[in-house]
């Protein structure tokens, strides 16, 4: 028994020192970090919409947030949300929960949220250099 136990000892060093002989070293982490140009940026990689909103840098995507005039908000003279598309997601806090609803605000005629009893209408952008 004492035998079989000192050959088995013997074997487990020799196949350590196999293993980890030069033909299985790892050098993934001692790559050069002089060519990291290889990954390219946010902006190549960007298709659709998130490509025109990184290109136009805001212009046809405002992401800004409005603070309208005391008088606006009525029927006759609505808050305007400028917009470079048809159709525009609109945020507002709610007064009572403070959450934040969201609707969609297309062109064309005003669109009333009772919760603010206020009126909001999209301003079209209209510009022959984004299109």
């Amino acid at each position: 028994m004492f035998a079989a136990r000192s050959l088995l000892s013997a074997v487990k060093p020799a196949a350590r020192n196999a293993v980890r002989g030069p033909a299985l070293a790892r050098n993934l982490s001692v790559m050069d970090a002089s060519n990291d140009n290889l990954i390219k940026g946010d902006k190549e990689h960007q298709v659709g919409r998130r490509k025109q909103e990184i290109e136009y840098d805001g212009v046809l995507f405002p992401r800004d947030s409005i603070v309208p005039p005391d008088d606006s908000g009525t029927l006759e003279n609505p808050i305007l949300v400028p917009s470079g598309e048809q159709v525009r997601t609109v945020g507002f806090e709610d007064p009572q929960t403070h959450a934040i609803l969201w609707f969609n605000l297309e062109a064309g005629h005003p669109h009333f949220i009772p919760n603010l009893g206020l009126y909001f209408k999209l301003w079209e952008i209209k510009n022959e250099t984004y299109e």
